[in-house]
């Protein structure tokens, strides 16, 4: 199976890449020519075919997909992007996607989106991927990614065929985002702050596992057209979870206490992940 991986040196698009490569798949990874000097480029593996171009540009993205089987979109910014540059790359950047499958034949696309899509200001009970939230999603980055679902999903047919794939709190080894921040917070204020009593649960996502369901989500033809949420077994209560997070890594225990900032709001027992913190793939 030949793969192009849009985002293959993020978080997630790396350890995607080095799931298909296992498998014994052709990876190409579509790269800004910017990128070229960093470390995350530089951690790439050496079987990956690098092309140059960007999510923006549909010509570079159809060039590069050229006699491939599946194209995977696992791109994302940095928090606190301006919303403009949220829907730049995942409205407009998914269209792109899609009409270069469509011109070049591919037949298979794979979102990597985030759990937030469904996560508004109303309570939710008994959730499952055939349901959807009345209002907006919360925040900037998870309403582009909803409507960058739905374009992609609505696009699904029997020549391209996509899925959509929705993680909780992704962690796991690599994270160059939220780990080394709450990592730093934890060694400045003596523990990773709380948002109240931490007993709010949280949907998380071990990367690893993400990079299996998006293997599947490429293979399987029942996935075309669908949205899968992606976690673990079972969900945790936040302070349990960064509790066990910060004893791997050596780092105080979260505190008990809010210290004086303000706090996002945090959905029911029943919502999923919060609002502070949004899968990142």
């Amino acid at each position: 199976m030949r793969t192009l991986i849009l985002g293959a040196t993020g978080f997630a698009g790396s350890h995607i890449t080095q799931r298909f490569l296992h498998e014994g798949h052709e990876v190409r990874a579509l790269v800004r020519p910017e990128r070229r000097d960093t470390e995350a480029f530089r951690a790439l593996p050496k079987d990956v075919v690098v092309k140059d171009g960007a999510i923006g540009d549909p010509n570079q993205i159809a060039e590069a997909a050229e006699g491939c089987d599946v194209i995977v979109i696992s791109v994302s910014l940095p928090e606190g992007s301006p919303d403009e540059a949220y829907r730049w790359l995942h409205i407009a950047g998914t269209e792109n996607v899609i009409a270069a499958a469509r011109d070049r034949n591919v037949p298979r696309v794979v979102l990597i989106s985030c759990g937030e899509v469904v996560l508004a200001d109303e309570e939710r009970v008994h959730w499952n991927e055939k349901r959807e939230v009345a209002g907006k999603p919360l925040g900037a980055r998870a309403q582009a990614l909803k409507l960058g679902e739905e374009i992609a999903l609505s696009a699904s047919d029997a020549l391209v065929a996509v899925t959509a794939l929705r993680p909780g709190w992704l962690w796991g080894p690599g994270d160059r985002g939220r780990a080394p921040k709450l990592i730093e917070e934890a060694r400045k204020h003596g523990g990773i702050d709380l948002c109240g009593d931490g007993k709010n649960l949280v949907a998380t996502t071990y990367v690893e596992h993400l990079a299996e369901a998006t293997l599947l989500a490429a293979r399987v033809p029942a996935a075309a057209g669908q949205a899968f949420y992606i976690g673990g077994l079972e969900f945790l209560e936040m302070g349990e979870f960064l509790g066990m997070f910060s004893k791997a890594l050596g780092l105080p225990a979260p505190g008990a206490v809010l210290r004086a900032r303000a706090a996002p709001d945090t959905p029911s027992a029943n919502a999923g992940p919060s609002a502070k913190f949004c899968a990142r793939p």
